[in-house]
């Protein structure tokens, strides 16, 4: 009973062999024929490519049309024009004319000596040349008025030197220009003895006034 038993299983192990072996073939083929449809589906399932177009970004200009420049015509000849009369000036300063400067009378110092006159050698100095003093433009324009009183010498030669303001009013206004003035007047000098000398300490009073139309 064990023999057979033996024998059996010797004849039974090439057959599971075999079968063994015949189930991995169709188990390849299988797999093989699988593998090749599934290939065929996934190329047969592949879209054709398409071409897409290209996408233009921008707008392309046109070539703008050549535009020829003509030649401009001549220049006409430059006519000369005469030219315009200049204006005359527009004063601005009110209309306000300065009236004339009084001149107070010179004060001459008396001659002293025993008659109390005069000698027929001797002879006091006599103004040849009186400058009037310029009035002022401001205080023509703001319409003042006032004097100046002077002090000056009478040199040898006529002229006239040492001035000084012993008092104006209103101060400081007029002396300026009254002292230019009496700078320039001129005198025949004082005689002593045939001889022309100095005259010191010669007064006068110059008055500016306004004249309003």
């Amino acid at each position: 009973m064990s023999t057979l038993s033996s024998a059996n299983v010797i004849r039974s192990e090439p057959v599971k062999i075999t079968s063994a072996m015949l189930s991995a073939a169709v188990i390849t083929i299988l797999l093989f024929a699988a593998m090749q449809q599934l290939i065929k589906s996934n190329t047969a399932a592949r879209p054709e490519p398409v071409q897409a177009e290209p996408v233009q970004l921008y707008e392309v200009a046109e070539d703008s049309e050549i535009i020829v420049r003509q030649t401009p015509p001549p220049m006409p000849p430059a006519q000369q024009q005469p030219l315009p009369k200049p204006l005359p000036p527009v004063d601005s300063t009110p209309n306000i004319s300065p009236g004339p400067v009084s001149i107070a009378p010179v004060q001459l110092p008396q001659h002293g000596g025993p008659d109390n006159g005069w000698t027929a050698a001797d002879r006091g100095a006599t103004p040849l040349v009186r400058v009037e003093p310029r009035y002022p433009t401001d205080a023509a324009r703001d319409g003042i008025s006032g004097w100046v009183k002077l002090a000056f010498t009478i040199a040898a030669n006529g002229a006239v030197t040492d001035v000084s303001v012993i008092a104006a009013e209103p101060a400081r206004v007029f002396d300026r220009e009254a002292i230019r003035a009496l700078r320039r007047w001129k005198y025949q000098a004082k005689i002593v003895d045939g001889v022309a000398v100095s005259q010191p300490n010669m007064q006068v009073q110059l008055d500016f006034s306004l004249q309003t139309d």
